[in-house]
């Protein structure tokens, strides 16, 4: 799970101004629930399903989950997913309560894409005892002080104990280990520990073939570090040697591109591969400085790769 920001995209149509149909939608949906007779029954929602808040969804994440950041487009629909669930959630006595926060059933900031696994509780293998065990969101959603049960309520006096990946920075909760295992970091205070491991277990983060895809983008990150390396020193011990820069910025390319947030595990990638750059960036500018393009340090990769990225297969 990386952090996304919900602002690279526009708010969809179907859900925009005080004529949209989510809009519409939901002064139905106000009047529905506020009438006594009606207590108990449920509210066909479908504004959420337009094909514009797909788009968007799928624009705004790269085709990934939210969640667990692997494509589902090539062998999945996309569930379109609610962050606080519209139709009911589990209370503390592990039943589940209607109606849920109706009222968001169609606001942007509360829509995630997910796929299957994370959204729909099922049946699945642990990663550490291997056994069948039950993973995946549905109407899971355990808060910490009092739940807004009404559109009055203040959700900032209820405390998800879920991370939001449009809100909260999951590299600050999570970290990677060995063989494409997701923990919680070490040391967290109460709190944030209590939010990593809800969420780890309701979203399914620790399932295992999910680790097991994760420990394939692991090993091609490490390989390709340790290639990246190796050419590092080469080109240090002889930076003006076109044969080093060369090599160079093609593995280093490659490198970026698995570290780019529309590849599938972003975040283990960069949990490797972000320290191994910072002396290597300020390599590369204090040396081509007057060979690269004009910019700023921070795209100095960008511009050594640009500069001396080979124009054909090595022979």
């Amino acid at each position: 799970m990386i952090f996304v920001d919900r602002n690279q995209v526009p708010v969809p149509e179907a859900l925009g101004d005080v004529d949209s149909p989510a809009a519409r939608e939901r002064l139905k949906a106000a009047n529905h629930f506020a009438d006594p007779a009606k207590a108990g029954e449920s509210f066909d929602f479908a504004a959420y399903k337009h094909d514009s808040v797909k788009k968007a969804l799928r624009d705004l994440f790269h085709g990934k989950c939210a969640y667990c950041e692997s494509f589902y487009a090539a062998t999945q629909p996309m569930d379109v997913e609610h962050f606080r669930p519209k139709g009911g959630f589990i209370g503390d006595d592990g039943k589940l309560a209607k109606p849920g926060y109706w009222w968001l059933a169609s606001e942007w900031t509360n829509l995630l894409p997910s796929c299957i696994d994370c959204n729909r509780r099922r049946q699945h293998l642990d990663e550490d005892s291997g056994e069948a065990t039950k993973y995946g969101k549905e109407n899971l959603f355990p808060v910490a002080g009092v739940r807004a049960r009404a559109p009055a309520a203040d959700l900032s006096a209820e405390v998800a104990q879920l991370l939001d990946p449009c809100r909260d920075r999951p590299r600050e909760f999570f970290e990677y280990h060995d063989e494409g295992t997701l923990r919680r970091l070490a040391g967290l205070a109460e709190p944030e520990r209590l939010r990593a491991e809800a969420s780890l277990e309701v979203f399914g983060l620790i399932r295992h073939d999910l680790r097991k895809a994760r420990q394939a983008l692991q090993l091609t990150v490490l390989s390709q570090i340790e290639d990246v390396l190796d050419f590092f020193e080469d080109l240090t011990d002889d930076p003006s040697r076109e044969k080093h820069r060369r090599r160079m910025a093609r593995s280093l390319e490659e490198l970026l591109r698995l570290r780019d947030e529309t590849r599938e595990y972003t975040a283990l990638a960069r949990q490797y591969i972000d320290p191994k750059l910072p002396p290597i960036r300020a390599f590369l500018s204090a040396t081509f400085a007057g060979e690269l393009a004009a910019g700023t340090d921070d795209d100095v990769l960008e511009r050594f790769i640009a500069a001396f990225r080979p124009t054909s297969s090595p022979v």
